[in-house]
């Protein structure tokens, strides 16, 4: 038996499927970046690596609310050199941390690009949006 679909239907069908997947891709995305940031803080072992708190109280469906993390980008040479940063030890720390996650905890960062990284005050490395995470099964 033959079904009376319409291009019509089909058209509606499909922008109510991609709504549908956008509001809830939206939700889950984030409250699985809030995990993923509390999973890393529990496996972190490094002093040198800092996550943000998640704010549960003022995150909703809509808003993820995290810790403000006063610090400098690592793409921002310029400021890097200003706040005199050691920009070896801030490589060497980063390029440990990526390792120890991938290797030692089999959940990481999936993309710390520059501005997903900043370096602390105290010279600690901060890992920020974690939207991007993977496990190492």
């Amino acid at each position: 038996m033959k079904a009376d679909i319409t291009e019509e239907d089909t058209i509606q069908a499909s922008e109510t499927l991609r709504t549908n997947f956008q509001q809830h891709a939206s939700f889950l995305g984030q409250l699985e970046e809030a995990r993923n940031a509390e999973k890393m803080k529990i496996y972190n072992k490094l002093s040198y690596v800092y996550i943000p708190d998640v704010y549960w109280d003022f995150t909703t469906t809509r808003v993820l609310t995290m810790e403000y993390v006063d610090g400098v980008p690592l793409y921002d040479q310029n400021r890097l050199i200003d706040a005199d940063f050691d920009r070896k030890q801030l490589a060497q720390r980063l390029a440990t941390a990526i390792f120890s996650q991938i290797l030692e905890n089999g959940f990481f960062h999936a993309d710390p690009h520059p501005g997903n990284v900043m370096a602390l005050p105290d010279s600690r490395v901060a890992f920020l949006d974690w939207s991007e995470s993977c496990r190492i099964i």
